[in-house]
């Protein structure tokens, strides 16, 4: 079930900006998982300033989010982009995007009252030395070889 890693930014747009309520906007960049030729997973990220970059996850199951495209993931913020920090937007009640952001490290910064409606945004930072030693892992391999 692990699947192959896409850069196709049209598809990978395709499936995840509907997921996530990111708008296309110039300069964006997709990373998403396929399986059997179509997209599963995806990753999207834009408003890279060199220092901060938003991420932007869909995934059709939680399984979908395997080790190889999470450690892409966070491959492409902290070592080929230079990241500092990521951030990412998530709809109070969301759980499960709460408990996976949470998981990597991720620290609410902000709460926007009803900026989704009814509903109030969650503004998360992650920063590298935020994550568990089991993802930084991922950071030192690339760092050394890449």
């Amino acid at each position: 079930m692990a699947g192959n890693l896409t850069f196709d930014f049209e598809r990978v747009a395709r499936f995840a900006l509907p997921r996530t309520g990111a708008v296309l906007c110039l300069g964006m960049r997709a990373l998403g998982l396929e399986r059997d030729g179509k997209v599963v997973a995806g990753f999207l990220f834009e408003l890279y300033d060199g220092q901060n970059i938003w991420a932007h996850a869909a995934f059709e199951s939680p399984h979908d989010l395997t080790r190889e495209l999470l450690s892409a993931c966070l491959r492409y913020i902290f070592v080929v982009c230079g990241c500092k920090r990521a951030w990412g937007r998530i709809c109070e009640g969301n759980e499960r995007s709460e408990r996976f952001v949470n998981r990597l490290g991720a620290q609410c910064v902000a709460c926007l009252p009803c900026a989704d409606g009814d509903s109030n945004m969650l503004i998360y930072r992650l920063r590298k030395d935020d994550l568990p030693w089991q993802y930084r892992r991922f950071l030192r391999s690339a760092e050394h070889h890449g």
